[in-house]
């Protein structure tokens, strides 16, 4: 038996062996389906990158919300935010295209020219272009020959700072007249850009709408020109099905407490006030470019000689007595009595906002503006602390603050509370400075993205969320979500307000309300409530776009290119993913970067102590990887059995032969002329 048995069964057929080969094929199909799951699983879970500029091809005028990424072949880019200009680009070889023509295949282009669209702009502005050149082209030659010729005169040089480039700047004027180009060249001669603004009537301010393509420039991105819908670095939250817990996280960094103190003497041409008027206040504000630029409401930094006096009259009248009594005609009752008679009060305020131009002046002033851009609180606690105040030295979570400029005037509330016709004369919004580089920031929306019915959220520093229930140590950002429910134009038609229904408490003026992407379209600012108690509060926003007017009139250009804020905004959304090791890396950068920042610390603890629960996500190659390897497994296991299939019908068919059985090899087939086992695997 020991014969037959080694003649009918195939080498390597042996019960051992057989097993080895289903251990394997078994082993390699589990873990298939195990890879099989896991980049499943990630696929399922985790939301869809895209990288900061992404490749949707952009035709005509329509563009995504965050504007248009031009890039030429002989290194600089910009971003067309404001479809309100016609683009004519210009290719190597002479070619003229027309943006509105363009296929979907990305052109090489070496200069842009930008013009404004009938009506889109100021009419001093109406007839000018904006050119973007490289310095050896042809055109930029000739152009600047017609500046050499005996029409045209210098009228400024001066140097201005563009993105990471020192340009010359040069105005030229028009055969004595109010017409102006200007001509941008970069200091450095190694880089061949040149920008020359072109028909300007009455001045050489830059129109906003080439501010903001001049302002977003950029040097050394050396692709092919490409027309291509632009994400900004924040966008990604807007995607994130978790929006409500990242969007607050994004910017509150970039949002600051704002103090204002102010002590003055007042010279008061109808009667003297003899105590100083002191003041202080505090507010919201947020910052708009990494150099340290913050907006905030007029109401929470300035202090006019008018506020001085009403500040008087509100506290003691008798100290107007005689303004009261000769130029207002009241006597010393009623002066008394001015206190329990709203309406003659307000109208008394409102004679104090007439006095002309000059009757009213500061004599003495001490004032300071503190911006806290951390996590710790300014807390004085005497009022010898608060007048220590005025010689505050910078420290590295609170900061001293110019006022650059503002629109606000105090007389508006009292004039459009009263009904008066004229509504406001201002828009309520002031530009600060303080001294620190690489802040965080919150871009402003372009007008399209303002929409009723949108939502938003707020942020800020209310006062009455500093109470006994909470450490008044630390500072914190309080978030408000609501809706914009309607788009208003202002009283007096002084800009729009944005109408909400997310109440807000005072400290939170100047705060901004952000959109779900992370951009601002405006500061909160008011907050009405008549006295009927079933109606609601509401609350109103000043819109960006009388900010973006302030920072045109005051003839700013603003970075808003910020390495501390697009290291933030990566580092969030790699911990959002769970990569928690990359997001270290940016960590790290934001807190070298920008020390004060409140949240990063947290962020770099959290992820720390997520790596070490094991709670990362392996990154994409890790389950491409394990996908090939359970697909390389599969085949090799689907080799064996196929094997072992061969080998098991080969063993058949011989045994059949030798039990004279049929040769069809019929694994049915029962030997009845032996005694052993119908299982041949058992007789092997």
């Amino acid at each position: 038996m020991n014969n037959q048995s080694t003649q009918i069964h195939p080498k390597g057929h042996h019960k051992p062996f057989r097993t080895r080969h289903l251990t394997l094929a078994g082993a390699a199909t589990v873990l298939f389906i195990v890879s099989s799951l896991s980049l499943l699983l990630f696929y399922l879970f985790t939301p869809l990158q895209l990288p900061p500029y992404a490749t949707t091809q952009v035709r005509g005028q329509q563009t995504s919300q965050a504007g248009t990424v031009i890039r030429s072949t002989l290194g600089f880019s910009t971003v067309i935010d404001d479809f309100a200009l016609d683009i004519t680009l210009q290719s190597a070889n002479q070619e003229t295209i027309i943006l509105n023509d363009t296929s979907a295949t990305p052109r090489n282009i070496t200069s842009i020219e930008l013009r404004p669209q009938l009506g889109a702009i100021q009419p001093s502005a109406a007839a000018s272009t904006l050119g973007v050149y490289h310095s050896s082209a042809q055109q930029l030659d000739e152009l600047l020959a017609e500046f050499e010729q005996a029409e045209y005169q210098v009228a400024a040089l001066s140097e201005e700072k563009i993105g990471e480039l020192v340009l010359r700047r040069t105005v030229y004027q028009y055969q004595d007249k109010d017409i102006y180009s200007v001509v941008w060249q970069p200091v450095d001669e190694q880089h061949e850009l040149t920008i020359v603004l072109r028909g300007l009537i009455g001045d050489s301010k830059v129109p906003k709408l080439y501010a903001d393509v001049i302002e977003q420039i950029r040097l050394g991105e050396t692709l092919g020109l490409q027309l291509l819908g632009r994400s900004s670095s924040s966008d990604w939250v807007g995607r994130s099905d978790s929006t409500r817990r990242y969007l607050s996280d994004l910017v509150s960094p970039a949002v600051v407490k704002l103090y204002h103190v102010v002590c003055a003497e007042v010279n008061f041409s109808f009667q003297d006030i003899p105590d100083a008027q002191c003041r202080a206040t505090t507010g919201s504000g947020f910052f708009v470019s990494s150099e340290g630029h913050i907006a905030t409401n007029g109401h929470v930094v300035v202090f006019e000689p008018e506020d001085a006096i009403v500040d008087a009259l509100l506290n003691n009248p008798m100290q107007l007595s005689s303004f009261l009594g000769d130029v207002v005609g009241l006597n010393d009752q009623e002066i008394a009595s001015l206190a329990f008679q709203p309406e003659r009060l307000a109208a008394v305020v409102s004679q104090i906002y007439e006095l002309p131009e000059g009757a009213a002046e500061f004599s003495a002033k001490d004032k300071v503006i503190l911006a806290a851009i951390g996590d710790t609180p300014l807390l004085p606690q005497t009022e010898e602390e608060i007048f220590e105040l005025f010689n505050f030295r910078d420290t590295a979570n609170i900061k001293q603050a110019e006022l650059l400029g503002f629109s606000y005037s105090g007389k508006d509330q009292l004039v459009v509370t009263s009904g008066d016709e004229r509504g406001f004369s201002q828009s309520d919004i002031a530009l600060l400075k303080i001294r620190q580089d690489n802040t965080p920031l919150i871009r402003l929306a372009p007008p399209a993205d303002i929409q009723p019915g949108q939502p938003i959220t707020i942020l800020g520093f209310p006062s009455d969320a500093e109470n006994e229930l909470v450490d008044p140590n630390e500072l914190v950002v309080s978030t408000t979500n609501g809706t914009i429910s309607s788009i208003r134009t202002a009283a007096g038609g002084q800009g729009n307000l944005l109408q909400t229904d997310a109440d807000a408490s005072q400290g939170n003026s100047g705060g901004p309300a952000v959109l779900p992407n992370g951009r601002a379209v405006g500061l909160l600012t008011y907050r009405f409530k008549d006295e009927t108690s079933q109606n609601a509060a509401k609350s109103y926003l000043r819109d960006i776009a009388d900010l973006r007017s302030l920072i045109e009139s005051e003839l700013l250009s603003l970075n808003v290119n910020s390495t501390t804020q697009q290291a933030w905004s990566n580092g969030l959304e790699l911990f959002a993913n769970q990569r928690f090791s990359q997001a270290l890396e940016q960590f790290a950068v934001v807190k070298e970067q920008y020390p004060p920042h409140r949240l990063v610390d947290r962020y770099i603890t959290t992820s720390e102590d997520y790596i070490e629960q094991g709670l990362e996500r392996s990154s994409p190659l890790a389950q491409v990887m394990g996908l090939t390897g359970g697909l390389g497994l599969l085949a090799a296991s689907g080799q064996l059995l196929h094997r072992h299939h061969q080998h098991h019908r080969a063993f058949v068919r011989r045994q059949n032969q030798v039990s004279g059985g049929e040769p069809n090899g019929d694994p049915s087939a029962k030997n009845e002329n032996t005694n052993e086992s119908e299982n041949p695997h058992e007789q092997a």
